[in-house]
């Protein structure tokens, strides 16, 4: 059983937003579900800094969904005891989820500009979910809609990020580049896919001596006049080929050990922002390898081949975009992984 918090606070100096419809939205995805029973869901309105403490030690979630203002460095907007706003720094947040490390699996931030906190929890929780810069109430509440379906069909969080952003697009909404996912799997594991078996020799095979055209036997270090030359290249052929399988298959035995193993990858998002288009370099920092990257807008235009081609890797732990002067601002972002 998953346990959902979703907290929400909408302090009253600051924009309206639809976060009752938003909660509702989530419930009837998950009662929608085809693994609906594997999901419960806790809400707390109007939540102060103290309520949201309080709420993480009661329900002990596995998924915590935050739905409100954000105010990009400053903070996530709470209210205070005259419930106007409060806002809590990335710091603070960073280290009330670093005490549910061990409990939460996946923080959502449904909030304007919360890709700062989303970045700043990731250190302690392996999935953050923050936006990139201003989201809309119509995109907010269907990529939470896309989310929790996927989830509640028995998706990953990957998966669900992702259905998340379709959501936006299949509403002909602009804003699916939005939302950006933090991740770090928990353990991934590397396993060797068999096509097809390799082949054995018996005990029996392997020491079986060729003995075919030896005459005589082997006398103080020298051998009979009954063996050819051409039979002495026969066992010598022989016992490379033995001692060649053997190798391989002690090879073969250390590959499927190794590929056994589990390891844990360490991956990070970094991105930066340019104003009138022109070449931009975003490097992935020491001990990481770039493992992907991209380019889009602050509205998710950039679609066409042409603009595509202008994105592309550099070297080992570099990324490079360049979509020409007149595109206004554009953000370049790298993926960079490294085992733990």
């Amino acid at each position: 059983m998953k346990k959902i918090l979703i907290v929400s606070a909408n302090p009253k100096n600051t924009n309206p937003l639809r976060l009752g419809e938003e909660a509702r939205r989530i419930q009837e995805a998950l009662k929608l579900a085809k693994y609906r029973d594997q999901f419960e869901i806790a809400t707390e309105w109007a939540v102060r800094v103290e309520d949201l403490r309080r709420a993480m030690l009661d329900h002990q979630p596995h998924i915590v969904h935050f739905s409100g203002h954000g105010a990009g460095t400053q903070g996530l907007a709470l209210e205070d005891n005259s419930g106007v706003t409060q806002l809590v720094s990335s710091e603070s947040l960073t280290s009330l989820f670093e005490l549910f490390r061990g409990t939460v699996e996946c923080v959502l931030l449904n909030a304007c500009y919360s890709e700062v906190q989303a970045q700043a929890i990731h250190r302690h929780i392996d999935y953050v979910i923050g936006m990139n810069q201003p989201i809309g109430d119509v995109a907010a509440i269907e990529f939470a809609t896309g989310f929790y379906d996927a989830l509640g069909a028995g998706e990953n969080y990957d998966y669900a990020f992702s259905m998340g952003r379709a959501s936006i697009h299949l509403k002909g909404g602009s804003e699916y580049s939005t939302p950006v996912l933090k991740s770090r799997p928990s353990s991934f594991s590397v396993s060797a896919k068999k096509s097809r078996k390799l082949d054995t020799i018996s005990e029996k095979e392997l020491q079986q001596k060729p003995s075919s055209g030896i005459s005589s036997n082997i006398s103080d270090g020298k051998i009979g006049s009954g063996v050819q030359d051409k039979d002495l290249i026969k066992v010598g052929i022989g016992v490379i080929f033995a001692a060649l399988i053997g190798l391989l298959l002690t090879f073969s035995s250390v590959l499927w050990k190794l590929s056994q193993k589990e390891f844990k990858l360490d991956c990070i998002t970094q991105t930066d922002i340019k104003d009138g288009g022109g070449p931009l370099e975003v490097k992935c920092p020491a001990e990481y390898i770039l493992t992907g990257g991209g380019v889009s807008n602050f509205y998710g235009e950039f679609t066409s081949q042409a603009v595509f081609e202008k994105s592309f890797p550099k070297n080992e732990n570099t990324w490079e975009c360049d979509i020409g002067a007149g595109y206004g601002y554009y953000s370049c972002y790298v993926r960079c992984c490294k085992v733990k």
